[in-house]
């Protein structure tokens, strides 16, 4: 796997605050998700950031994408809807992503706050259910 160390890629993500606590699966599923979210984020080459719902409105409610920089072509940025994807290379949208990017940095956690307030959110909202298997 790309992400599994040894390799010379490195990951940012800055996710909405509202992402971490909409609930997708059971609260088993959502409890892994977050704690493997954690487990990831301490990884040297992985940055995981949160944009707290405290903020309000931020530079990303337009939508998820992802840019991608090369050490060798120009960055691309990718686009994803249910029924088709898109690229965009232009210079122009290039550096409108860019600057999305940095407000969101700007307005995002730290990486330590970040794993703090997930780890909040997963004790606040999965931390009391027992273990099914307990009382097996």
């Amino acid at each position: 796997m790309l992400l599994s160390g040894g390799a010379t890629v490195s990951l940012a993500e800055i996710v909405g605050e509202f992402v971490l606590r909409l609930p997708v699966g059971d609260g088993s599923v959502m409890s892994e998700q977050l704690h493997h979210l954690l487990r990831m984020s301490v990884r040297p080459y992985i940055s995981l950031r949160v944009v707290p719902t405290s903020m309000g409105a931020h530079a990303g409610v337009e939508g998820s994408f992802t840019l991608m920089d090369f050490a060798t072509i120009k960055p691309v940025i990718y686009l994803e809807s249910a029924t088709s994807t898109l690229f965009l290379e232009e210079p122009e949208e290039i550096i409108a992503y860019q600057r999305i990017v940095a407000a969101l940095a700007e307005t995002s956690l730290d990486e330590q706050q970040s794993r703090g307030l997930i780890r909040k959110i997963a004790v606040e909202l999965y931390g009391d259910r027992e273990d099914p298997d307990e009382h097996a």
